[in-house]
This record gives structure tokens, sequence and C-alpha cells, in this order.
């Protein structure tokens, strides 16, 4: 597969990756009731699939799994045997504003915000 296109595909996932957690985060204030049950709904059911894909995004590993084949483009033989410590998505996010949290308190941070957001939706529904 040509690496630019594998290249693409991570960009345009990453930038999936970040709208949909905007999403889960700002979905709660919705202006109509319709679309705030679609943001409860939805943020549980991301949280469901997190339990179930043992504690990660589909989208996380997707975008791991594209690292992995751009590296195996690479002809050096040390660039195809290197394997990325695989880390959250808030936690590169974290990371790229220059903080530094541990696991544990990354998802205490993220099920206390998501959990948050739920709250005002459906404090927000008439």
């Amino acid at each position: 597969m040509n690496k630019q296109i594998l290249v693409l595909t991570k960009k345009t996932t990453f930038a999936v990756h970040v709208a949909i957690m905007f999403y889960m985060i700002f979905g709660c204030f919705s202006p109509t009731n319709h679309t705030l049950l679609i943001h409860i709904i939805s943020v549980l059911l991301v949280m469901i699939h997190w339990k179930f894909n043992n504690g990660t995004c589909v989208l996380t590993d997707l975008e791991y799994f594209i690292d992995d084949k751009i590296k195996s483009l690479n002809d050096s033989e040390a660039a195809r045997t290197l394997k990325i410590q695989q880390e959250p998505f808030t936690g590169r996010i974290f990371k790229m504003l220059g903080l530094s949290v541990t696991d544990k308190q990354l998802n205490a941070l993220i099920y206390l915000v998501l959990y948050l957001s739920i709250g005002v939706s459906i404090l927000r529904l008439n």
C-alpha cells in the first residue's frame, strides 16, 4: 500500500478521533432533546465499547495498525522491528499539551468528564 495513503488515513483517523472526543465532552450543550438523547446514548456506547475492547478505542487501535504498516514500508530493518508503545489517545493529547498524567489519573479524569457531560445532558432534557 502507498505510504502517502497510509499517512493520510492516519491523519484522518486522528481528526475523526478528535471530533468524537469534542462531541463526547461538549455534546451536552446540544440545543434539542433529540440531540441530547443521542449524546447520552453515544457516550454510554463508547464507554461500553472501551470495556469490551480492553480499555482502548477502535480508532486508537486503527492508528497503531497504520503506524505498523508505515514502518513495514520503510527499508530499514530497525524501523521494521521497532514497536511503539501503545498509549491512550487522550494521553497523547495531554503529552502534546505538555501535561503529564499517570494512566490511573487519566482514566479517572476521562470518566469524570464523561459522567459530568452525561449529567449535564440529563439535566438539560425537558
